[in-house]
């Protein structure tokens, strides 16, 4: 593939991304082949496909704000990106890896996106991944946001597809349901899953001033925790991260024990030495117009 890099510059390249564990690398004969480095990191590359392809101009290139729920972004030759999310420990999280990366022009908002409002507003292009499912009120919310970009601009969301396809999700619930009862789930609620009806959510984007809304499907495995992590910490994640955590704490510490071992057993057999525990997993890449 033609890339019009000098081959000195594009080695120094493919070295910054293996340090920063982006690619990987194999050698067939005297050739060293480069491949992203697992699932997550390809699901963040087509995300960003979705974002950049329809620019036609490579020199107005997007900075994403990705560390958070949401994000409002502009190009990097005008005011930068700006970051937005409802969890302060998020918006710090965010700061601190912006710091770390030297990045330009970004600043983060500490705020409920059904209210926000931004003073370098409108932006081109609003990006949010995984984060909008959760929104209390959706059509609020977008509709909010539909006002912090510009007429034409484009939103692009990354949200789960049904739970069925989402092994992650199955296998860790029935683990969960083998201890405590499990409320049943209520269609279109906040939650992981509140998306995974594409009628609804066109409804949501209709509703909101959006148009033209288009999905593709992504499937593939994804690490559970993180890269590289452990059955343990994948576990860890799990139960501090999502509402079966609180479900199976609420019953006591004997409990909790139990399942934490049955989890920890199901997520070994998932586990891959130097990639983690790869559970397959399916996500809709949206789109839609202001």
């Amino acid at each position: 593939m033609a890339t019009g890099i000098g081959q000195p510059a594009l080695s120094q390249q493919l070295a910054a991304l293996r340090q920063a564990d982006v690619v990987k690398t194999r050698r067939e004969g005297k050739q060293i082949c480069y491949d992203l480095a697992d699932e997550s990191v390809r699901l963040c590359v087509r995300t960003m496909e979705a974002l950049l392809t329809d620019q036609p101009d490579p020199k107005r290139v997007m900075k994403a704000a990705t560390f958070l729920g949401t994000a409002a972004e502009k190009p990097m030759t005008g005011n930068g990106a700006a970051g937005v999310d409802i969890s302060p420990d998020l918006v710090s999280a965010a700061r601190k890896r912006a710091v770390k990366s030297s990045a330009p022009n970004i600043e983060f908002t500490c705020a409920d996106a059904s209210t926000v409002q931004l003073a370098d507003a409108p932006y081109d292009r609003l990006f949010s991944r995984f984060g909008s499912m959760f929104f209390e009120d959706p059509v609020s919310a977008f509709s909010n946001l539909r006002g912090l970009v510009r007429k034409g601009g484009r939103i692009d969301l990354a949200i789960w597809g049904p739970p069925r396809d989402n092994l992650w999700m199955m296998e860790m619930m029935g683990v969960v349901r083998n201890h405590v009862e499990v409320p049943p789930a209520v269609p279109r609620a906040p939650g992981p899953f509140a998306f995974e009806d594409l009628e609804y959510l066109g409804e949501i984007m209709d509703g909101s001033g959006f148009t033209d809304m288009d999905v593709v499907a992504y499937q593939g495995l994804q690490p559970v925790g993180g890269v590289d992590a452990t059955p343990e910490k994948a576990v860890a994640f799990a139960l501090s991260a999502m509402a079966a955590g609180r479900l199976l704490s609420d019953k006591g510490e004997a409990i909790l024990a139990a399942a934490t071992s049955e989890l920890t057993d199901v997520f070994a057999r998932h586990h891959v030495p130097g990639k983690g525990v790869m559970m397959q997993g399916k996500a809709w890449l949206v789109s839609a117009i202001a």
